[in-house]
């Protein structure tokens, strides 16, 4: 599995990913290599596998850059798992999970609703290949845009203290996600979300997400995100 500059750009344009670590043209700049958005890499494997998406488990261990082939490693044992390595470092890992949420949980968070147009998601179906999945896919990669939504327009106190990191250079990286999906074939052009995030040490924070379409329940979510000086993740990159 491998990611051209075409392919981020075009998925971060799908996704609202506006993150200058994704865009080529940027980070050559800097003579670097554009860094592969996880949840790029994540959506891929998933559709590409057919993977059950019923209860998931994600851990972003190490990031991968543009034209980096990667080894795809299926693990079976008494939880079955799909990995992806490059340079024998584990770049993702999907497990499935025990179940998040039920969706009678009450869920207190600010709500806010992404549009999006119809280009959008048949060219996010183009990208999957129309594999398995795509929609419920596509409504949890366009979390990315929720978080830009966020750092753009914060509303609680964390999320402004979020905004000021990002400003002086501290990015909100994925680590992990837990997903629960509860209604993946529910579809209109409009999302409705619910977040609440939470700081839990100097640089981590806990995102929750539960996604609703039509008064329903799409899916249930735990990010684990850590704040990484954007110096740090330039000497990450490879070198153009």
């Amino acid at each position: 599995m491998i990611f051209t500059d075409k392919d981020i750009s075009e998925f971060c344009l799908i996704t609202g990913d506006p993150n200058r670590i994704h865009n080529p043209e940027y980070m050559a700049t800097k003579g670097k290599k554009a860094i592969v958005p996880g949840m790029l890499t994540f959506v891929k494997l998933a559709a590409k596998y057919q993977y059950d998406l019923k209860t998931l488990n994600v851990n972003f261990n190490n990031p991968v850059c543009s034209e980096n082939e990667m080894e795809i490693v299926h693990h079976h044992g008494t939880v079955n798992s799909i990995s992806a390595y490059y340079n024998n470092k584990e770049i993702i890992k999907i497990t499935h999970s025990s179940p998040l949420k039920s969706e009678e949980d009450n869920f207190e968070g600010i709500e806010r609703t992404l549009e999006f147009s119809d280009n959008q998601l048949s060219d996010f179906f183009h990208m999957t290949d129309d594999l398995q999945n795509t929609e419920a896919l596509f409504q949890i990669a366009y979390a990315s845009k929720l978080m830009q939504e966020i750092l753009s327009n914060p509303i609680t106190e964390i999320e402004k203290e979020a905004v000021q990191r990002s400003k002086k250079g501290l990015l909100p990286v994925y680590e992990s996600l837990k997903i629960t999906i509860h209604n993946p074939d529910l579809f209109e052009n409009s999302l409705v979300y619910k977040t609440n995030l939470e700081k839990t040490s100097k640089r981590d924070y806990l995102w929750r997400v539960r996604c609703c379409n039509s008064d329903n329940i799409v899916y249930d979510s735990e990010f684990k995100l850590k704040a990484l000086p954007e110096k740090l993740i330039m000497r990450i990159a490879e070198t153009l």
